[in-house]
C-alpha cells in the first residue's frame, strides 16, 4: 500500500534507496510496522494482532503461523569461524 511504504519505507541494505520491491528495503520496512504499535511479539496473541494490522485476513495470519513453524523446523549446519 503506498500509503503504508511512505510512513514505514527503509533502506534495508545500505544502498542509499528505498525500494518496496528490494527484499531488505521491504523486509526492513515491514518489521518496522509490525514494531510500531509498541507492542512486544514475543507473544502470540501480540504477534496475531501485529499480523492483523498489516493484513485483516485469518487465513493470511494462519499461513504466516504455519511459515513460522516451518521455519523453527528447519536445521542449519554451522558457519565456520573465520580464521
Amino acid at each position: 500500500i503506498p500509503s503504508t511504504w511512505a510512513s514505514y519505507r527503509r533502506d534495508g541494505n545500505g544502498d542509499g534507496a528505498t525500494d518496496p520491491q528490494n527484499i531488505y528495503d521491504a523486509a526492513l520496512a515491514t518489521a518496522t510496522y509490525l514494531c510500531s504499535s509498541s507492542r512486544s511479539l514475543t507473544s502470540s496473541e501480540n504477534l496475531r494482532s501485529a499480523f492483523l494490522a498489516y493484513n485483516r485476513s485469518n487465513t493470511y495470519v494462519a499461513n504466516a503461523f504455519d511459515n513460522i513453524e516451518r521455519y523453527r523446523a528447519l536445521t542449519f549446519p554451522p558457519v565456520p569461524a573465520r580464521p
